[in-house]
């Protein structure tokens, strides 16, 4: 669709359903649309930022067990089978959480 286009030959190339939903709306529907697209918009990007802020951060976790040792009998470093299951807890969590921003 060419943005230099008129307006209805522009909704010509619509699919029917959005064409009908469009011709539907008043004015008042069209300006809360206009208001509320931009608040949309910096939700959606709020919500990525928070996701990888907190992969970040259980990445970071989980790198300090393994580096440290942490919360094992013997200080150092810890055994792959232990950073392994510690990884694969963080993922299935992970999972949960975000399971609904895809």
């Amino acid at each position: 669709m060419d943005e230099n286009q008129e307006p209805a030959r522009c909704m010509v190339e619509l699919p029917t359903k959005t064409r009908e939903f469009l011709s539907e709306l008043s004015p008042d529907d069209i300006a809360t649309i206009k208001t509320g697209l931009p608040i949309i918009r910096m939700i959606v990007g709020f919500g990525k930022v928070t996701k990888w802020l907190a992969i970040t951060t259980i990445g970071i976790a989980v790198g300090a067990v393994h580096v440290l040792g942490i919360g094992d009998e013997n200080p150092g470093l810890v055994s792959s089978a232990t950073c392994l299951n510690a990884v694969s807890d963080c993922k299935s969590e992970l999972a949960r959480l975000f399971k609904n921003y895809h």
